[in-house]
């Protein structure tokens, strides 16, 4: 089966969401036009990262405009007939509490579910609880999985995810340039390693003083890069991926096949069963 990817690295305004909403819808129908059939957006892009910035006004802003995020990104799916990831703060049940999330819609629009970021980042934990699911999402295209920026940095997420069956893992981020090398090294690896694609999207821009750098790219199941974009620049990626190409590689590259299963229960346990 094949699928065209679009990735959208953007700048966004810190904490004017409706500017980046517009925006985002913008860049949205732009990657539809060029043909993208599963489009994601960096993280948190509606409010803008910097925590230490934001502080408080994250709450605000992620409670206040929660209902109006969801409505957007729901009628931008169904409108460019797209499944979307878009990752956003997502209010549970108790208002005020948030999680650094990223929500798949279909291309009917309708809320397919949401991935809680599992490993939060420095000022993050203030702001954010943790996820505690790890989950893939079916889609007519085959199984997506989603993990947030540092998550990338933790193999046993992604590994988890190769083990229900994902076969693309989605990877919204807001990566500081100063580590630029470990976004190189850990889209890499996790792709080769679980033998799927992997598609990284950053955020552009200045935040205070972090340095927000793009250089989204989609890496193939053998850890090569398939395509990416430049740094420093507002772009839109769109490339189509073979998923077949992930049995391909694990007929070349048997890490799956080889690795011993007894040696690691608490990921086994997370396997999908037959």
């Amino acid at each position: 089966m094949k699928a065209a990817i679009g990735l959208i690295q953007m700048e966004s305004e810190l904490g004017d969401v409706p500017a980046n909403l517009r925006k985002a819808v913008s860049l949205i129908g732009r990657a539809a036009e060029k043909g993208a059939q599963i489009i994601c957006l960096p993280e948190l892009f509606a409010t803008g990262y910097n925590q230490g910035i934001l502080q408080e006004r994250n709450t605000l802003l992620g409670s206040g405009f929660y209902q109006e995020i969801v409505r957007t990104m729901s009628q931008a799916a169904k409108e460019n007939h797209v499944y979307l990831i878009a990752p956003f703060a997502r209010q549970g049940n108790l208002k005020g509490v948030l999680w650094n999330s990223a929500s798949l819609f279909d291309e009917d629009g309708e809320l397919l579910g949401a991935y809680d970021k599992f490993q939060l980042c420095g000022l993050e934990k203030c702001n954010f609880r943790s996820g505690s699911e790890i989950h893939v999402f079916n889609t007519r295209f085959g199984k997506i999985g989603v993990m947030i920026c540092y998550d990338a940095g933790f193999p046993e997420i992604c590994r988890s995810l190769c083990l229900k069956g994902a076969q693309i893992v989605f990877v919204p981020a807001a990566w500081r340039k100063q580590d630029s090398y470990m976004w190189d090294l850990n889209l890499s690896q996790r792709a080769l390693e679980n033998t799927l694609f992997v598609a990284g999207v950053n955020r552009v821009g200045m935040e205070g003083k972090i340095h927000l750098f793009g250089k989204s790219k989609i890496c193939r199941p053998n850890g090569k890069i398939l395509k990416e974009l430049e740094e420093d620049r507002e772009d839109i990626l769109v490339e189509t991926i073979d998923l077949q190409d992930v049995l391909k590689a694990r007929a070349e590259i048997p890490y799956l096949r080889d690795r011993k299963q007894t040696c690691f229960y608490d990921l086994e346990c997370s396997e999908e069963k037959e």
